[in-house]
């Protein structure tokens, strides 16, 4: 890795799952003619499932939940990658255990995944100043997921009026 955080070649990979996937979670909500690629393959395979088995029908639209976790889960393994090739160097690691080489990833996506839920790690705390202003943006988008999915839930779901 070239400079003190990767070079921009290798930062713009780490990034592109995050951009791809705020891409789809775009046009799954603010285009409402469009869908995304990923909730479409989601949607087929939902419905090809549902073929075999009728009663997996009826909850198909509450299964949009599966899109939902994707995203989120996309978000985080793609913040994840950012935050890797600099684990543990750049974060406190507060719980006392040494990390081994081969859970540094893992330790960066819990890590990643505390900040998209904005619960925040109580094992690990950012030290240089791009580690929390990426934590932070991780964060802001995390927020904005919560709410993005609430609003299409509401959407897709039938109004029952009683």
């Amino acid at each position: 890795m070239s400079g003190q955080h990767g070079s921009a070649l290798e930062i713009s990979h780490r990034t592109l799952i995050i951009c791809w996937t705020l891409r789809e979670v775009f046009n799954d909500l603010f285009q409402p003619s469009a869908s995304g690629s990923l909730s479409s393959f989601i949607g087929r395979k939902l419905f090809q499932l549902g073929k075999f088995m009728r009663f997996f029908l009826a909850s198909a639209g509450a299964l949009s939940i599966v899109v939902i976790a994707a995203w989120a889960l996309l978000v985080s393994v793609g913040f994840a990658f950012i935050f890797w090739p600099k684990f543990p160097a750049d974060f406190a690691n507060t719980s006392g255990e040494s990390q081994a080489a081969s859970t540094h990833f893992v330790s960066a996506f819990y890590y990643s995944l505390a900040a998209l839920t904005t619960l925040g790690s109580t094992e690990f705390t950012p030290k240089g100043n791009w580690v929390r202003i990426i934590s932070s943006v991780e964060s802001l988008i995390g927020i904005f997921l919560v709410t993005a999915s609430i609003s299409w839930v509401v959407l897709i779901t039938p109004h029952w009026v009683g």
